[in-house]
C-alpha cells in the first residue's frame, strides 16, 4: 500500500479562533465606519449642491421682482 503525502490537518487553538473573530469584527467596524463617512460626505455635498442652487434661484427670482417694480 502505498502511502500519500497527506499533511495532517492544522489543530487551530481557542486561542486563534478568537483571535481570527476579533479580527474579522475589527474590519467590519473599520468598514462600516468608511461607508458611514462616504454616505456622510455625499449627503454633505448633495445639500451644498442644492443650498447653491437654491440661492441662485432666490437671487434670479429676487432680480425678476426688481425688473417687475422698475419696469
Amino acid at each position: 500500500m502505498m502511502q500519500e503525502n497527506v499533511k495532517p490537518a492544522r489543530a487551530v487553538s481557542q486561542t486563534q479562533k478568537r483571535l481570527a473573530r476579533q479580527r474579522a469584527i475589527a474590519m467590519r467596524s473599520i468598514m462600516k465606519h468608511g461607508l458611514e463617512e462616504m454616505r456622510k460626505n455625499v449627503l454633505q455635498r448633495e445639500f451644498v449642491g442644492f443650498e447653491m442652487c437654491y440661492n441662485l434661484f432666490c437671487e434670479y427670482y429676487a432680480d425678476l421682482l426688481k425688473e417687475e417694480d422698475n419696469g
